[in-house]
């Protein structure tokens, strides 16, 4: 896959009429001095370069391109991505640079608006801070950050208590600790009660670190998660109970992955993801077998997922390491 990076500042674009183009056509070959590697030139540097200047002076706004990554790959179409700052296009292998680049061009405006948008999101990102006094939200209720002597960091009913003296990154720290304990503690129970309700496998939980993937779910290590389900299991048992080897043993447990950060969420929201994973456990996919078994069990699953969105959009303006 080649990687390029590119402006159309510099290029002069092959979809409009040229005077250095006219230039290069009428321009003599074969003089003395015009070739290089057994290739004619195009006229003198001296008798060219005018016009080329001429003619990039001519570029007007709309043409103009950011600058952007080149990716190419055995695609079927141009796709465009605004990511950290940066301008990612992905092309087929044979399209040409112009075409790409009137493609960037016509996009000006929403890579514009995309960009303004990832700075004012780092602004707010940098300006996050904790301090005592500061609300930290557990399971859709809002809680102050207090301190309490001793070395202790936990939760009661009044609020996240920590140890005083402590400077905004340690108190940031503490905070993830306490929710990384109460994600433990609530998902698990939650998931297996959600799973003896919809009679599937109690499945192992974990508590991750994942920012952009609220949950994730395989039937064993080193299974890509998401594709877990009744299907693989018993390919698993069936596949065993063949060679003799294993007639006795349970399929594999499944384990499903959950973000501390979905600790956050009131807990409508929570039953949400937690039924979604377990979902993948009868279904591999987002086929609409999966979502009948999601609206099942919750019908309103879609308002739910509304508000999970909202969470997220949230917590992108908030800069938790």
């Amino acid at each position: 896959m080649a990687t390029r990076k590119t402006t159309t500042r510099a290029r002069i674009s092959d979809a409009s009429p040229s005077p250095l183009r006219a230039h290069v056509r009428a321009a003599p070959q074969g003089q003395a001095g015009n070739r290089c590697d057994g290739k004619p030139l195009v006229g003198s540097f001296v008798s060219w370069y005018p016009l080329l200047m001429a003619h990039i002076k001519t570029i007007t706004k709309a043409e103009a391109v950011f600058d952007y990554t080149l990716k190419r790959s055995q695609r079927k179409t141009i796709a465009l991505y605004v990511r950290n700052g940066a301008v990612e296009v992905r092309a087929p292998m044979g399209t040409s640079p112009a075409e790409i680049d009137r493609f960037v061009a016509s996009k000006n405006d929403w890579i514009a608006k995309r960009l303004s948008s990832w700075t004012a999101k780092r602004e707010q990102r940098r300006e996050f801070t904790l301090d005592y006094g500061s609300g930290v939200v557990f399971r859709g209720h809002t809680y102050p950050l207090v301190a309490k002597e001793g070395s202790r960091a936990g939760f009661d009913s009044s609020g996240f208590f920590i140890p005083p003296d402590l400077s905004p990154p340690q108190i940031k720290a503490s905070c993830q600790r306490i929710y990384r304990l109460l994600a433990k503690r609530y998902l698990t129970k939650r998931t297996h009660d959600l799973a003896q309700y919809m009679d599937v496998a109690l499945p192992e939980i974990w508590i991750t670190g994942a920012k952009t993937r609220w949950g994730s779910c395989s039937v064993r290590a080193g299974v890509r998660p998401g594709t877990c389900s009744d299907v693989r299991i018993d390919r698993w048992t069936h596949t065993h109970t063949q060679q003799g080897t294993a007639t006795d043993r349970e399929p594999p447990r499944p384990r499903i992955c959950y973000s501390w950060r979905l600790i956050m969420a009131d807990d409508e929201v929570i039953d949400y993801v937690v039924v979604h994973e377990l979902a993948h456990l009868l279904e591999m996919n987002h086929s609409t077998r999966f979502w009948n078994i999601v609206g099942d069990i919750l019908p309103d699953y879609r308002e739910r997922k509304k508000r999970l969105k909202a969470l997220h959009e949230r917590l992108d303006n908030e800069d938790w390491g």
